[in-house]
């Protein structure tokens, strides 16, 4: 019984570190794609030109992924 239980948890840590490294993936590859956006309208780059609405809703959305995501992974991981 105690063997299952250790094991299990052992799964269970390994699944959590799994699927925290993915999101940490996915917002490291957001947070490139919102760079880039952003350095493209500020440079002008080939006509490209981005509402000022939608590029603070960008930023925003970004600075909130980061913290939410940090946050939520950190209390799964730890708990």
């Amino acid at each position: 019984m105690l063997r299952e239980q250790i094991e299990n948890l052992r799964s269970d840590r390994a699944l959590r570190e799994k699927y925290a490294d993915r999101i940490l993936a996915f917002l490291e590859a957001y947070a490139v794609l919102v760079f880039f956006l952003i350095l493209f309208d500020g440079l002008g780059f080939v006509g490209f030109s981005i509402p000022e609405a939608a590029i603070v809703t960008l930023v925003g959305s970004t600075a909130v992924a980061a913290i939410g995501l940090v946050g939520f992974v950190a209390k799964g991981l730890f708990k």
